[in-house]
């Protein structure tokens, strides 16, 4: 089963470091990532919305105190 989470702004990771795509998608395959990047022709079994939200696939907790 494949899930697609949308975002207004995804993060990802590419060769020179993070990329940020706007409108972009996460796709996921049962437990893998197989795609961070824009979401147009990008068919998934389930989409979860996440508009005027940020996505950070891979991202376990965000919550810290420096």
């Amino acid at each position: 089963m494949t899930i697609r989470i949308d975002g207004e702004w995804v993060v990802g990771h590419g060769a020179a470091g993070h990329v940020i795509h706007r409108d972009g998608c996460v796709l996921v395959d049962g437990e893998t990532i197989v795609h961070v990047g824009p979401r147009e022709g990008i068919a998934a079994d389930r989409v979860v919305g996440g508009r005027g939200h940020h996505v950070f696939p891979g991202l376990i907790n965000a919550h810290v105190h420096a």
